[in-house]
């Protein structure tokens, strides 16, 4: 579905009946997620007025006001929401599509004047016999533009996204990691290393239960990946679902290359931990030594392999 573009509607008091037609125009592509539309009717009460409005300002992909003589009028209006829409729009942050609802000096306006108005030839949906077709005929607009604009923002976003998680990687801060690599997802919600290192991070933290919850994305998102595996594993271990953790390792060794030896080396010693929890001895004997297959002077697993053969020597 991809982010949905968020609009801000800019309009007089006098024009609220108006406002609420657009509304109701825009009701397919909010259904479908690809616009969300704020409006001054959404501030809640205690909330600041005039920083809600300029929080959403900022935010906005699409800035749509609804022009008529009242729009003009309003002195808040002119100072603030259409002044910042305006600096906005030069910077290349926004887009403007102006409405005219009524006949007004808009072709006057220095900033209107230059922008593509709605509907077509600026003529104002008052004069239209029909309005529903006037409001048709926005729609139409809106969503070629958005369909435009989404394909933009989705690379601006995707572009963050990477500098996000690049960041996380970099960062011996677990905290940090965190922080970094949700802010990712929250740009590309697609990327399953994201969700990968996340659990990553949150495991290490100790927020086990958390992290599995991350795994679990990163796998739906990717299957074949075993690193996901290889991390729920880890955090079902340490949750004590040594069951399931013995499952999880086993997805891990049927998707990691043969030539990946160190990550096959790590799967294997910590399948074989956990088998050791279970009291499977077996198990756990032909895991450390396909461990030691691969490194085989590795003095830390031979140690292990004694232990566990000196256990199934006592349990006959």
């Amino acid at each position: 579905m991809g982010i949905p573009l968020r609009i801000f509607i800019i309009y007089a008091r006098e024009d609220e009946s108006f406002k609420s037609s657009l509304l109701s125009a825009f009701i397919p592509l909010r259904r479908a997620g690809k616009i969300e539309v704020f409006h001054d009717a959404l501030i809640k009460p205690g909330d600041r007025w005039e920083d809600v409005i300029l929080d959403n300002l900022r935010k906005a992909h699409i800035i749509m006001p609804l022009v008529s003589n009242d729009f003009f009028a309003s002195e808040f209006i002119h100072e603030v929401e259409f002044k910042k829409a305006v600096d906005r729009y030069t910077k290349g942050e926004t887009v403007i599509i102006p409405v005219i609802l009524k006949h007004c000096g808009w072709k006057y306006d220095p900033i209107i004047k230059t922008l593509q108005v709605l509907p077509k030839d600026g003529k104002p949906v008052v004069t239209w016999a029909f309005h529903e077709e006037a409001w048709e005929q926005i729609l139409d607009a809106v969503h070629e533009v958005t369909y435009k604009a989404t394909k933009k923002v989705s690379e601006k976003n995707r572009l963050e996204a990477e500098l996000l998680f690049d960041l996380g990687l970099n960062t011996n801060d677990y905290y940090k990691k965190i922080e970094y690599y949700s802010k990712s997802i929250e740009l590309n919600s697609e990327c399953s290393d994201a969700y990968c290192k996340l659990g990553e991070a949150k495991s290490f933290l100790g927020h086990d239960a958390d992290a599995i919850k991350d795994f679990d994305q990163a796998i739906r998102l990717k299957p074949e990946d075993p690193d996901a595996y290889i991390g729920r594993a880890s955090a079902k271990s340490a949750l004590g679902h040594n069951a399931e953790a013995i499952e999880d390792y086993d997805q891990a060794v049927i998707r990691l290359n043969s030539k990946d030896s160190h990550s096959l080396y790590y799967v294997y010693f910590l399948r074989g931990r956990v088998n050791e929890e279970l009291e499977l001895f077996e198990k756990a004997k032909k895991d450390y030594q396909k461990a030691l297959s691969i490194d085989p002077n590795n003095s830390f697993v031979e140690f292990y392999l004694e232990e566990i053969e000196t256990k199934i020597k006592q349990k006959f």
